[in-house]
């Protein structure tokens, strides 16, 4: 959730953790505690968080490391980050083939 907060203020979805936590309704000042492992996001936070990003729950949840942004919300920017990406990989196989 932590990626996905940092994503969300790269992609100005929100302007700041401030912002992100009001939209996912999560009181900020536990913010530090997530951050050090302390405490976790409630189920509830996660589906605001995907509902805002369009981020998969698969994705919030670690069990993929694709985000899976619907097809709706992806901006000429996440296209060309993900194709930037993707080319990375297909790169880095070449090179280990």
């Amino acid at each position: 959730m932590l990626s996905l907060m940092d994503h969300a203020i790269r992609n100005e979805v929100v302007s700041s953790e401030k912002e992100w936590c009001e939209k996912i309704e999560y009181e900020r000042t536990n913010l530090p505690k997530i951050k050090s492992g302390d405490a976790s996001f409630r189920m509830q936070h996660c589906i605001k968080a995907a509902t805002l990003t369009g981020a998969s729950m698969d994705f919030i949840c670690g069990l993929q490391e694709k985000m899976l942004r619907k097809n709706n919300s992806n901006s000429p920017v996440d296209l060309i980050r993900e194709a930037l990406r993707l080319l990375e990989v297909n790169a880095s196989k070449n090179k280990t083939a």
